[in-house]
């Protein structure tokens, strides 16, 4: 129940905004952050429950829990606080470059990594010529390629008569001497979000005023999310709502501004189609819905090995799987043995 917590009838009206379920964005990386909170609850109540303590001292990320263990059980109770986890895993990233022959390590916040690369990309726009300037031509947009990677499927794809461009919401696209030379050889062009921010400022502040609005009234509702974050009947809600709130705060305000930069990028530039890898990514859930309401047909191309096994079924959303229903109209597989089991299987 915890992971599928935005999927509840009495919750999801307040997590909607254009159609999308902003909680449904965050499943990839929620099960990484609750599931510490739960190990730890569950491994607290087996050692309080079959030791016979007196009293606890309790300097944990979930003290109100341990508090009302400790109540039902008559043992004194001290609380220490202890700062919280308000972050998800990809809150924080590893940046590694090479200056020279010396390796560098980077860890930064999301935010100011989207902010660097945001930069960076207007700078390649400006002196290197890639920004995409739409023509009277069929064009296919790729989500979140790393040329080095498909380098292959580049080439092929330009020898079509199409033009080819390469949206990256998370990797910029060109960061290396060999990324640049491979867009640069294929004649593909560039495009960012941030570039549509601009012309929509003011109605993203505006919106993102009315759905926080909406939001806050479900914060009031303890007793409901109560239900979703509980182990044997104790109630653990109370223990995590602080940095959940914070969470759900910082990653629905990021998806508010690249639903609305998407939907203006959309209106502009209609690719005939578009092509994706990770459609159960956090930016990939929200651009396909969008590009559906477009009517932009949408093409999941298998990325990886398809684990075929039932036993496999359940990180089938996780992965490049055939197990799962996919969002996109159409999925290209890799040999014909996946298209055989994507078929018939």
């Amino acid at each position: 129940a915890s992971i599928n917590w935005y999927k509840h009838d009495k919750i999801k009206k307040f997590l909607k905004f254009e159609e999308i379920n902003l909680g449904n964005l965050l499943e990839q990386e929620f099960h990484q952050y609750i599931l510490p909170f739960f190990t730890n609850a569950f491994t607290i109540e087996y050692i309080v429950i079959n030791n016979n303590f007196k009293k606890i001292i309790s300097i944990t990320e979930i003290n109100p829990f341990v508090e009302e263990i400790c109540k039902n059980n008559d043992i004194e109770f001290i609380s220490i606080n202890k700062k919280q986890n308000s972050s998800l895993v990809l809150d924080k990233l590893n940046i590694k470059i090479n200056l020279g022959k010396i390796p560098i390590s980077l860890n930064i916040s999301r935010k100011q990594y989207l902010f660097f690369k945001n930069y960076l990309e207007k700078i390649l726009f400006s002196f290197l010529g890639l920004k995409y300037n739409q023509i009277n031509k069929k064009s296919i947009l790729l989500l979140d390629f790393n040329p080095i990677l498909y380098e292959d499927l580049l080439i092929q794809l330009s020898k079509l008569d199409k033009e080819i461009i390469l949206l990256n919401t998370r990797r910029p696209a060109v960061w290396n001497f060999k990324s640049f030379q491979i867009i640069l050889k294929n004649k593909c062009k560039l495009i960012s979000l941030s570039e549509y921010k601009n012309n929509i400022s003011k109605n993203i502040k505006h919106r993102e005023k009315l759905f926080f609005d909406e939001l806050n009234e479900l914060w009031k509702n303890d007793d409901l999310l109560k239900e979703h974050f509980s182990i044997n009947s104790q109630n653990l809600w109370y223990s995590i709502k602080e940095s959940f709130k914070q969470i759900c705060y910082t990653r629905f305000s990021e998806s508010i501004n690249k639903i609305l930069m998407m939907n203006e990028l959309l209106d502009k530039i209609k690719p005939s189609i578009i092509l994706e890898w990770a459609e159960i990514a956090f930016e990939e859930k929200m651009f396909i819905q969008i590009a559906k309401k477009f009517g932009i047909e949408i093409i999941y191309l298998q990325h990886t090995l398809a684990a075929m096994e039932d036993s496999n079924k359940f990180f089938g959303q996780f992965i490049s799987h055939l197990s799962h229903p996919f969002l996109s109209d159409k999925q290209a597989v890799w040999g014909n043995s996946s298209k055989e089991y994507a078929i018939f299987g």
